[in-house]
């Protein structure tokens, strides 16, 4: 309800943007005109969503105290520093501790990924995998969507993706896990992960990622995280 009040508040900002005079029609064009307009105002309404997602914003944990009074935004429910936590319901496979740096993360630049991991069955292909990315805007997380296989999407397989990467970073090799499937159980060390991103990814601002697998038809895993891009 909060993201459909914030989002009229955002498309009523525009308003008079979104007004246009439209002509005049005979009786038998005015149900193809209605679609026109219709299809019209979803077309803006879904560029202002776009341009408010993919616009740099100030992180919450530089933001004054007014701006949380103003938007209503509880402390406990601020973003102040990187979060994880496993969202699955006895998942076979579970994050036993994870740290992204740095805090908050910057690109250009090194992002550093440690981590301890727990398979109690082993996991081959298909691994169905669920990505979802929301950005949060005046208190509240809003869906990124799905474009060109990037944002909050589907994959059919996650092992078939991992079949194109290159060569696998030594960390995760000497671990044992490896970069392939199929998976063994076990528990896995990774530590000192480490890539440079050379482009902007993302703009600045709050960032919640939620990634699940499935096999056979039922939930192996699920993790999200709350990181910072400044």
């Amino acid at each position: 309800m909060k993201f459909l009040i914030v989002l009229a508040l955002i498309v009523g900002a525009f308003s008079e943007e979104l007004e246009h005079e439209f002509p005049i029609v005979e009786p038998e064009e005015h149900d193809a005109y209605l679609v026109d307009e219709h299809q019209m105002k979803l077309n803006d309404e879904s560029e202002l969503l776009m341009d408010l997602l993919f616009r740099n914003a100030l992180p919450e944990r530089f933001r004054g105290e007014d701006y949380f009074k103003t938007v209503g935004i509880k402390k406990s429910s601020r973003v102040e520093a990187f979060q994880w936590q496993n969202c699955g319901n006895n998942d076979p496979a579970t994050v036993m501790s994870l740290s992204v740096t740095p805090d908050p993360l910057q690109f250009p630049g090194t992002v550093n990924i440690a981590g301890k991991l727990q398979f109690n069955s082993s996991f081959a292909a298909p691994l169905p995998a669920s990505l979802v990315i929301s950005k949060k805007a005046a208190g509240v997380w809003i869906k990124l969507p799905c474009i060109d296989n990037f944002g909050s999407c589907d994959y059919p397989d996650l092992c078939q993706i991992l079949s194109s990467v290159g060569d696998c970073p030594d960390p995760i090799t000497s671990s044992g896990l490896g970069c392939q499937c199929p998976f063994k159980s076990g528990t896995f060390d990774v530590n000192g992960v480490s890539f440079d991103v050379d482009a902007s990814a993302f703009p600045s601002g709050d960032y919640k990622i939620r990634g699940s697998l499935t096999t056979a038809g039922k939930e192996a895993a699920c993790v999200e995280i709350i990181i910072t891009i400044s």
